[in-house]
């Protein structure tokens, strides 16, 4: 080959190579480079503030080609490269529990084409807003968490529930109000529960970020009232409960109302005579029987029987002779009144066998020890203390006292014995009450 055909052959070669290398970089830099983090939750990932947390995130590229890697994080999150090769990239990100929207992004840069992919992870929590406040002190009590049956027949109270996410964004919103948000409420004996949002397969529970829970028909017995958990949970797809909150409701029934569960002895009974009575223990045995007489009339027991008649002003305010709690008022009054007439059963039962017929024909009048001359329902012996038939300052009780005119010195004994007589403030869940608005008084 002489030195002109080498040249052109040469010439041919440069020319073919550069042809060659063109057509490479052409097709290099115009070819389509896609980049996906591919995992099922690629773009929204969940966490609570429980601790801190991490996630594998795998990256995949196409074509497979070198690439040159970057995993980038927003502040609060960092990220270690576990692997990677001409496709794929795995990266462990790791964050603490502080509630926000944290975005990763991951980069392939094959030579300066540049493709990308972003993910969020979300950092949430809750806030339980209604009920709020703590209702067993003054302080924290309000209409949310002291809750109350109504008058209706059978009673109805309801339970207006509602979480606030942090950070509150449409995603995180959309995350748990798709069966990952639960609500729970301590149970009421004898009143059915439901929720207008209940948990799938379970009607005693709630569901969502805001439900709201009704109770229908009041308890029968008064410890079923009083404070009650509201608790809410969020559950991943799997069922486990990653995140709990809860606060705290008081139950109260209508004090006036006559919506509690009766029988024919009790139908016309108001809530605090039915309720209020589980509370206190009468004296005598057999256990008196009790009447309600609707009115402001008077109280009494019927000597000869076990019958004990209550009205309405044993549910209001009184002054007791020699009282150490005047005014007495709700439950104090019921207490006293029930203990003070119950007394008189039980005196009766002591001191005349509770024989109203033996005591009118054989007692009244007579000047015996064990007679009851002025017809007060005591001996001689006890208010006549030196017999001298004659109710002098030796006389250890004078209704006349107190009341002028009254021969009845068996209610100033009465009186004297229980003028402490107060009722059991923890255990009345009427509205008005003892426990509503404010502990331990009664007219709020």
């Amino acid at each position: 080959m002489n030195k002109v055909a080498f040249e052109a052959l040469r010439n041919k070669c440069i020319m073919a190579i550069i042809c060659l290398f063109c057509v490479f970089n052409v097709s290099y830099a115009n070819v389509t480079v896609s980049v996906q983090i591919i995992n099922d939750d690629a773009q929204h990932r969940f966490f609570t503030p429980v601790g801190d947390f991490s996630v594998f995130m795998v990256a995949q590229a196409n074509p497979a080609i070198a690439y040159n890697w970057q995993w980038e994080a927003d502040e609060g999150l960092y990220g270690e490269l576990v692997y990677q090769n001409s496709q794929y990239s795995v990266v462990n990100t790791v964050g603490s529990g502080t509630p926000g929207v944290y975005n990763v992004e991951v980069e392939a840069d094959p030579s300066g084409v540049l493709s990308w992919d972003l993910s969020c992870v979300h950092v949430f929590d809750l806030t339980i807003t209604n009920p709020y406040g703590n209702p067993t002190i003054s302080e924290g009590a309000n209409s949310t968490n002291e809750r109350v049956f109504n008058s209706a027949s059978p009673g109805v109270l309801t339970v207006e529930c509602v979480a606030v996410p942090t950070p509150d964004t449409a995603v995180i919103r959309e995350y748990l109000n798709n069966n990952r948000v639960r609500w729970t409420i301590t149970p009421i004996s004898g009143s059915v529960l439901t929720w207008n949002s209940s948990w799938p397969g379970d009607s005693t529970k709630g569901e969502g970020l805001s439900c709201t829970a009704t109770f229908t028909g009041l308890p029968s017995d008064s410890n079923s009232f009083g404070l009650k958990e509201v608790k809410l949970e969020v559950l991943t797809d799997g069922g486990n409960v990653i995140l709990t909150r809860n606060t705290y409701i008081e139950v109260f029934y209508t004090k006036i109302a006559k919506n509690h569960p009766s029988d024919e002895t009790n139908d016309s009974w108001p809530n605090w005579y039915y309720y209020w009575l589980q509370t206190v223990i009468p004296l005598g045995s057999p256990y008196p029987t009790f009447i309600y007489w609707e009115g402001d009339y008077f109280n009494y027991f019927e000597m000869g029987t076990t019958n004990i008649t209550l009205c309405d002003n044993s549910s209001t305010e009184y002054n007791a002779p020699y009282g150490t709690n005047n005014p007495l008022q709700g439950i104090d009054l019921f207490a006293w009144r029930v203990r003070h007439e119950s007394q008189h059963y039980q005196d009766s039962i002591n001191l005349w066998g509770n024989d109203l017929t033996d005591w009118l024909n054989n007692h009244v009048g007579k000047t015996g020890p064990s007679d009851d001359k002025d017809g007060d329902y005591l001996p001689n012996q006890m208010e006549d203390v030196n017999l001298n038939s004659i109710y002098d300052a030796g006389d250890l009780y004078d209704f006349n006292d107190m009341y002028t005119g009254s021969n009845h010195d068996n209610e100033d004994w009465n009186y004297q014995r229980n003028k402490g007589m107060v009722g059991n403030h923890a255990l009345d869940w009427g509205n008005p009450g003892m426990q509503h608005d404010k502990n331990d008084e009664y007219n709020n």
